[in-house]
């Protein structure tokens, strides 16, 4: 006949389920963990990048290169992380742009002011300077110099009221909002 050969192993089935069920779910979940660090690098990324920009910009500002602009590269826009920031980042990109304008336009105001005031102040000092070397090296005769100081007194009356013009606009651009008051003009 036939013989047969038993063999006998004891099986402990909830042993054997946590193993098939472990074994089973362990390339979804290292698959899942991986995407997962995939995506926070890339949403890192794209956080930090427009921060680290507006950072540069502020430095480069900070050391007088008015030009600086930042400049988000139009990829990164078309992100889907970037897509969801995109307002808030936007919006503070446009607003440090547009600080930078006006610095600019600023500083370039004062250079035109600066010049033009440096131009105002000259010119009456030329006069006075020359008419001044006249009279002291006789060029003026004597019987003309009163009419010359009138001259040269004209042009010093003119440098002090520009003078007086380059403090007050100054003033006003500090203006005190403490001095100011509600007053009955009757």
């Amino acid at each position: 006949g036939k013989a047969f050969l038993i063999l006998h192993k004891s099986l402990d089935i909830e042993q054997e389920a946590i193993m098939t069920l472990s074994n089973a779910l362990a390339i979804p979940v290292l698959i899942s963990f991986a995407t997962a660090l995939l995506l926070f690098t890339f949403m890192t990324r794209a956080i930090v990048r427009p921060i680290r920009l507006l950072s540069d910009v502020a430095r480069k500002v900070k050391n007088g290169d008015l030009a600086a602009r930042i400049k988000m590269p139009e990829q990164e826009l078309s992100s889907p992380v970037q897509f969801a920031l995109a307002d808030e980042i936007t919006d503070m990109i446009t607003s440090v742009n547009e600080m930078i304008e006006r610095l600019e336009s600023q500083e370039n105001d004062r250079r035109v002011f600066v010049s033009s005031i440096a131009h105002d102040i000259r010119t009456p000092l030329t006069s006075v300077k020359g008419f001044l070397s006249a009279m002291l090296d006789g060029t003026i005769p004597p019987e003309q110099m009163n009419h010359y100081l009138e001259i040269t007194k004209a042009e010093v009356d003119r440098i002090q009221s520009l003078t007086a013009s380059m403090s007050e606009v100054s003033s006003l651009r500090s203006v005190d909002e403490l001095k100011i008051a509600s007053f009955d003009i009757n």
